[in-house]
């Protein structure tokens, strides 16, 4: 950290890792263990709407998104907190960066479970099955019923999850398949 910029918004990123934290926690308790749903954060379907998670939550749903990219900050984050915090006797960064690396770990089976609950027949040959893009819909097309200012879109949160790699490859495959042959939006490799 030559230019000191994880040292110096470390404050600012624990503020945020304590919401996703409880955003997790929050649905580890809403949702029985075998619902797609359990363990998956919730919020809007995008990170330049996280101010609404704290200021009155409007889509309170299990977007992929959030938990792939929750996964990978705390994995990567975490990682440098704890080399960061050794490095500079900070026992505060270093747990903190413990905390998160470990969140991470519990975290990203728990998306593969619900990526296999989540998973769904289409009828459609040349995209047999598809991955929603909100644990446990019972529909990879738009959700129309979304309680925002805007249409949820599967490409948009779709590739937002596959950005973090944390989806499996051939959740991967799905996505861009299924978007190939079924998205409004975009229509890839068709």
């Amino acid at each position: 950290d030559p230019t000191n910029i994880l040292g110096r918004y470390f404050h600012k990123v624990n503020g945020i890792v304590d919401m996703l934290h409880r955003r997790r926690d929050i649905a580890k308790k809403k949702f029985p263990p075998t619902d797609p749903r359990f363990g998956m954060p919730q919020g809007d379907d995008e990170a330049d709407l996280w101010w609404a998670w704290e200021q009155g939550q409007k889509t309170e749903w299990a977007f992929y998104s959030i938990a792939a990219e929750m996964w990978r900050g705390f994995r990567d984050l975490g990682n440098a907190y704890q080399q960061l915090g050794a490095e500079r006797g900070n026992a505060t960064m270093a747990d903190k960066g413990k905390m998160m690396v470990e969140e991470a770990q519990a975290l990203l089976p728990d998306i593969n479970l619900s990526l296999n609950r989540s998973k769904l027949s289409t009828g459609n040959k040349k995209s047999p099955i598809c991955y929603p893009y909100v644990a446990g819909a019972k529909h990879c097309d738009y959700v129309k019923e979304a309680p925002s200012n805007r249409d949820s879109e599967p490409w948009r949160t779709q590739a937002e999850a596959m950005y973090s790699g944390a989806m499996p490859e051939d959740v991967v495959s799905t996505f861009y398949l299924w978007n190939s042959y079924n998205s409004k939006m975009q229509r890839v490799g068709a």
